[in-house]
């Protein structure tokens, strides 16, 4: 008898994000006793602050592991609340929940959209914005931006999005995985067009802290009550593992995001939260190590692309975040192909275009966070592939 069972439309939708399932290869590969050059990830190398670690090690050692609330402990969103405020804005309590960032994506669209609306986004965009509507069956809109304009958002852009009537726009600046970061003028456009048309917009500003040149302009400003702010502390204090982040919006939309969490996950850890709260107020000498840190790494990096007659005309400087997003067109290769090239033959694992957006099938994401040897290693094979075309 033929097998009858199947999966739902949703879980025929499930696609991932690509760069996990590199790693995975990755893995498969390094446990034959290959040496593997991680570029795919955007895992921070970096020593996290040592009072976050110490916290942590504290919290559990008091046994602190019982359930807490879904809208995340209470001092953790006090703190939160009061750094935010600083920047002339009136953040209260009520307005931030404590979640995984990856999942407030999937958690704010839930929320705000039914199957078959639209969603807007520019890409190259980040691959979960991708995945989270196809699962819930939306009709998602990629706007591309442009390499010759170095990938900036622009009101045209916006004007292309809007005539489509879509119900939410993400927006994200600082970009994954153009390092972009959107003008102010830009952005306010957005924000006055969305609140004229009433449009949803999530602003994922993840990358917001890690800065090279540009100024950073965060539609927390706005105080417009269909938006919502998603961030991550991931990022900042080097703790992918901890899974934390958070989001900034009214208090009905708080609400019902805590509702989510209550469903979906409970609560989060008590000692990953107490961990991130002893450093949040204390934290402004370990951004700036690490953003010179990256700094640092990055010119490296440029150095050697643009001593390279193959590749020099193929990338674009950053202005945040961990990334860079290389043309490889001249490999003939699309990005899947290549990548898969790169981790058999010169055991460098990075990411394909394609996962940031159908018009990328050309491009790879590189990611510039680990360690300065692997780097610096992993860019000097690519170098030398393009050498030997």
């Amino acid at each position: 008898m033929k097998d009858m069972l199947r999966f739902s439309r949703r879980g025929d939708a499930l696609v991932g994000q690509e760069m996990f399932k590199v790693l995975d290869k990755a893995k498969t590969l390094e446990s034959q006793g290959k040496i593997i050059i991680h570029l795919e990830l955007g895992q921070p190398r970096f020593e996290p602050p040592l009072g976050l670690i110490n916290k942590t090690k504290e919290s559990l050692s008091c046994k602190e592991v019982g359930y807490t609330s879904s809208y995340g402990i209470l001092s953790l969103r006090k703190k939160l609340a009061a750094r935010l405020s600083k920047k002339n804005l009136d953040i209260k309590v009520e307005n931030i929940i404590i979640s995984t960032t990856n999942l407030l994506i999937s958690q704010c669209l839930h929320l705000l959209t039914n199957p078959g609306d639209r969603v807007a986004v520019f890409s190259p965009t980040f691959p979960s914005y991708i995945a989270s509507s196809n699962f819930l069956e939306l009709d998602l809109i990629q706007i591309p931006l442009s390499f010759d304009k170095k990938f900036q958002l622009s009101i045209k852009d916006i004007d292309k999005a809007l005539l489509l009537r879509p119900k939410v726009i993400i927006v994200n600046s600082a970009n994954n995985p153009t390092g972009a970061v959107y003008k102010d003028s830009v952005l306010n456009y957005l924000k006055e067009k969305c609140r004229e048309k009433g449009v949803w917009i999530v602003s994922d500003e993840t990358y917001s802290s890690i800065l090279y040149v540009k100024k950073f302009f965060s539609l927390l400003s706005a105080q417009y009550k269909n938006e919502i702010v998603i961030s991550s502390f991931s990022k900042i204090y080097s703790i992918p593992g901890f899974r934390l982040g958070y989001a900034v919006a009214s208090k009905p939309i708080i609400d019902k995001l805590a509702l989510s969490n209550s469903s979906l996950i409970s609560c989060n850890p008590m000692f990953t939260q107490k961990g991130v709260e002893s450093v949040l107020d204390n934290d402004s000498n370990y951004i700036f190590e690490i953003n010179k840190k990256l700094n640092s790494l990055i010119a490296e990096v440029q150095k050697l692309l643009l001593a390279s007659e193959s590749l020099n005309k193929f990338f674009i400087q950053p202005d945040s975040g961990y990334y860079m997003f290389l043309n490889v067109s001249k490999s003939k290769l699309k990005s899947f192909d290549f990548c898969n090239m790169m981790l058999e033959q010169y055991s460098v694992a990075c990411t394909p275009g394609i996962s940031f957006g159908i018009d990328f099938d050309n491009y790879i994401r590189i990611s510039i966070c680990g360690t300065r040897e692997d780097v610096l290693t992993g860019i000097k094979r690519l170098i030398s592939y393009f050498n030997n075309l």
